[in-house]
């Protein structure tokens, strides 16, 4: 749904609680693709760290990494949904 440009409202009331969420096509595109991204640049990462360290620290780096980009990513999409809706609640009220 999000890389079509939907925003799944109940997913997303689930996801950050009580609020009015509204995003437009190209900012849900790119909620959904940010969403995607920790899994592949942790992975990218890790065997970057394991091959230089050559240690078993690189789990846990790598886990760090991962867990930082998650919660970094859940905070800028909340941003972002939220002022889109108080952007498109003054454009509405602009309108009329």
């Amino acid at each position: 749904m999000l890389i079509q440009g939907e925003l799944p409202t109940k997913l997303i009331k689930f996801i950050f609680g009580r609020g009015e969420y509204a995003a437009t096509k190209s900012e849900v595109n790119h909620i959904g693709i940010a969403f995607l991204l920790p899994f592949p640049v942790a992975f990218i990462v890790g065997l970057i760290v394991g091959f230089i360290f050559q240690s078993t620290n690189a789990i846990l780096v790598v886990s760090l990494l991962e867990l930082a980009s998650i919660i970094g990513i859940y905070f800028w999409a909340k941003t972002i949904l939220k002022n889109s809706a108080k952007r498109i609640k003054i454009d509405a009220a602009q309108a009329s």
